[in-house]
C-alpha cells in the first residue's frame, strides 16, 4: 500500500477475483473450485481487509462505527445471500450454474472496480487535504 497507493489496492482486489472467476470457469473442477476460494480468503486477509480498515482513518468515531457495523453485517451478509440465491437458483444444474454465476459474479466485480476507484480516490483527496469524514 505504500508504493502503490491505497486505490490501486483496493482496486486490485476485485481485478483478482475476476481473475479468479475467469479462471475457475475454464478450468472448471472441484480442486480448481477449492484452490479459488483459497485464493481469494488470502487476498481478502492480505490486501483487502487492510485496505478497508485504512480508509476508516478520515471519519470520526460516530461515523466510523455506524459504517463498520453496516459494512460487516448488512453489505457482507447481502453479498453472501445473493450469491445463495444464484446457486439455489441452479441446483440442478451444474454447468448453468458455472455458466449464470460467473456471469453475475463478473457483473458485480466489474460494478465493484468502480466503486473501488471512486472510493480510493475520495479517501486520497481527503488525506491529502487533512478533511475528516462526519
Amino acid at each position: 500500500m505504500k508504493r502503490f497507493g491505497l486505490t490501486f489496492c483496493i482496486v486490485l482486489f476485485p481485478v483478482c477475483v475476476g481473475c479468479v472467476v475467469l479462471f475457475v470457469y475454464v478450468y472448471a473442477s472441484m480442486w480448481v473450485f477449492f484452490a479459488g476460494v483459497i485464493v481469494i480468503k488470502c487476498f481478502t486477509y492480505a490486501l483487502n481487509n487492510p485496505a478497508k480498515e485504512i480508509m476508516y482513518i478520515p471519519t470520526s468515531k460516530d461515523i466510523k462505527f455506524k459504517t463498520k457495523s453496516w459494512i460487516d453485517m448488512f453489505g457482507s451478509r447481502s453479498m453472501k445471500a445473493l450469491g445463495s440465491s444464484v446457486n439455489n437458483a441452479f441446483v440442478g444444474s451444474p454447468e448453468a450454474l458455472l455458466k449464470y454465476g460467473t456471469m453475475a459474479s463478473l457483473c458485480v466485480v466489474v460494478v465493484w472496480i468502480f466503486v473501488a476507484s471512486f472510493v480510493g480516490t475520495k479517501f486520497e483527496s481527503l488525506t491529502a487535504n487533512n478533511e475528516t469524514i462526519g
